[in-house]
């Protein structure tokens, strides 16, 4: 049966589309660019923020040259792509390939086995948060059953669908820093403490710095970050609405190291308006619009709706589900969401998103503008919001989704039982700039320039930070947050994807999921459980919880696990997983002997 799982999607592959060879090149130069209106150094990619969308179909060979042009060493890494027999272009320093030296090119490639939304983005440091990412749509075999029937059984409005995910429109959603990563980086080590404050919000690379008055700020106020506020006395939200850096230290780390304008200093400024028209002709029936939302962020996870409209949900992570009819989506960092939009009214309707996460309230807009050929400018239509700038819904009558109920379409059964189980303890240390998946910190210093793991299997039955599997097993894997309060993290698996089995509050005492699923099988879904490469950890507030996922390994090679939230991953928040040691891929010589 799981056999038969995986060969399925490749029969389809063949049969519905003939590879084509695609070819991109990727110039990477350091820059001043003001994506929010105001002026910093940062990544240009191909002389634009974003860097350029790589649009390519299922079964397409993809070269992508990489032109390194920047003061720093770099690599890109394709997130989500599973990179099926080609591990040494998953752009990873120190464990699929060497870094790209100031001046050096480095040549990636890869099949695209897989469709739907993904993106790419620099893994070396903190260079992501320097600008270096953009969008990846791979456009469906034809083969693919898709899930727009079960939206409506109209033809001309399937008709109508299909063509809106044919021309699908990326939208990445972004915070950014007017500091440069390598300063934040060693500020915030310095200073021992999670510098979880940022500037603006970006839409597809534009944004606007919001400041608010106190009372603005004090209205909006969730009951979740007065309770962090309570842990100092008299504390409040900064002018940047960041909660302040003494709060975040929790009485440690080294607060005269916090330089100003990080946690507060804020300044109004402009970078302009994304905006996305949309033009319903004479023959549309019906008009439609897909979106491709990415989360890019650093740290944020953000709650996602646009005024008047609900979305159909048809995509999660590249791979079609079944559609869900929504208001807000919270669009978690590494996430994508595939959503269809129907039209309804000319008109100007605002898109939001608005951070959920405690330490800050960062909100942004762009504008969704729906238009009739050869018709008049509409008058103005009062765009109404499903999501307050806090990241609540603005009602209880809110549709906001659930990830639970995001079952993979066609279904796809899993076995029952896995071959082992591995549980990952994870923590912080200090103020709360150092962070465990495992017990133990894997610091990206401590591998990015190493020899690629790729090269030789490591020997480590002793060491927490890298985990070895047996190809063809399933593995289960559970993620225990021990010592609140955590943040939910967003656990990126490189490789391929996983299932959600379950998650609770409370320390997960079991030896495996047979026994956990007997002492409580109300918490478990092991018919038809989420798919995906990436699922945050419950909120660990005020007591532990934890989250279990199952995936096969069939896909040899060394991925990494790590913690999305880029100062988490920085702070060591990673473990290296050895998929298939038994099965290890040989490199070829190109990459080998690449300096």
């Amino acid at each position: 049966m799981s056999v038969l799982r995986y060969i399925l999607p490749t029969l389809a592959l063949a049969l519905g589309a003939i590879a084509d060879a695609k070819s991109f090149t990727l110039d990477l130069t350091w820059e001043t660019a003001s994506p929010d209106g105001f002026e910093r150094k940062m990544i240009l990619v191909n002389k634009q923020f974003t860097g350029p969308r790589i649009e390519i179909t299922e079964g397409d060979d993809v070269t992508i040259k990489v032109n390194n042009n920047l003061p720093y060493a770099t690599t890109v890494h394709y997130h989500g792509i599973e990179q099926l027999n080609t591990p040494w272009s998953d752009g990873v320093p120190g464990l699929t390939q060497k870094p790209i030296q100031p001046g050096k090119s480095f040549e990636y490639k890869w099949k695209a086995t897989q469709y739907g939304a993904y993106w790419y983005h620099a893994h070396y440091e903190g260079l992501i948060e320097d600008g270096l990412y953009g969008a990846i749509t791979i456009h469906p075999a034809a083969s693919h059953q898709k899930p727009f029937s079960q939206i409506s059984s109209d033809s001309a409005a399937i008709h109508a669908m299909e063509q809106a995910e044919k021309k699908v429109v990326p939208l990445l959603l972004a915070d950014h820093r007017h500091m440069i990563s390598e300063e934040v980086h060693d500020l915030s080590k310095a200073a021992d403490i999670q510098f979880s404050c940022y500037d603006s919000f970006l839409f597809n690379g534009k944004g606007s710095v919001i400041c608010r008055t106190p009372e603005q700020i004090d209205a909006l106020l969730t009951q979740e970050r007065k309770d962090v506020l309570a842990n100092v006395a008299g504390a409040r939200m900064t002018d940047k609405a960041c909660i302040p850096a003494a709060v975040i230290a929790r009485g440690q780390g080294d607060l005269s190291k916090v330089p100003a304008g990080v946690f507060d200093g804020c300044q109004p400024s402009d970078g302009g308006l994304e905006t996305f028209k949309v033009e319903k002709s004479n023959c549309d029936t019906e008009k439609w619009v897909a979106f491709d939302l990415v989360g890019a962020y650093g740290l944020h996870t953000a709650m996602f709706s646009i005024d008047n409209h609900s979305m159909w949900v048809y995509a999660m992570d590249g791979a079609y589900v079944t559609p869900q009819e929504v208001e807000a989506i919270p669009v978690a960092n590494g996430d994508r969401y595939s959503v269809l939009v129907k039209y309804k009214q000319q008109g100007d309707f605002t898109i939001r998103a608005a951070s959920v996460i405690a330490t800050q309230m960062l909100s942004g807009t762009a504008l969704l503008q729906w238009r009739e050929k050869g018709q008049p400018e509409p008058t103005i239509v009062a765009s109404t919001p499903w999501v307050a700038d806090n990241g609540k819904p603005t009602s209880k009558d809110v549709r906001v989704f659930r990830q639970a109920l995001a079952k993979p379409f066609p279904p796809i059964a899993i076995p029952q039982t896995a071959s082992v189980l591995h549980k990952f303890e994870m923590r912080s240390e200090g103020g709360s700039y150092f962070w465990a998946l495992n017990d133990n910190f894997l610091l990206p210093a401590d591998y990015e320039n190493d020899s690629p793991v790729l090269f030789g299997v490591l020997a480590a039955e002793n060491d927490p930070t890298v985990v070895s599997t047996k190809n063809g097993t399933w593995v289960d894997m559970v993620f225990q947050a021990t010592a609140p309060p955590q943040p939910p993290h967003p656990i990126h698996k490189h490789g391929n994807k996983m299932f959600l089995l379950g998650s609770g509050t409370g320390n997960f005492t079991w030896n495996t999921i047979e026994e956990a699923v007997a002492a409580n099988g109300t918490l478990w879904n092991l018919v038809d459980p989420p798919r995906r490469d990436a699922f945050a950890t419950p909120n660990a507030i005020s007591q532990p919880t934890w989250m279990a996922v199952r995936y096969l390994v069939d896909n040899p090679g060394p991925w990494l696990l790590h913690c999305h939230i880029q100062n988490h991953m920085m702070g060591g928040m990673s473990v290296i997983i050895q998929d298939g040691i038994d099965a290890w891929p040989v490199t070829p010589q190109e990459y080998v002997n690449y300096d």
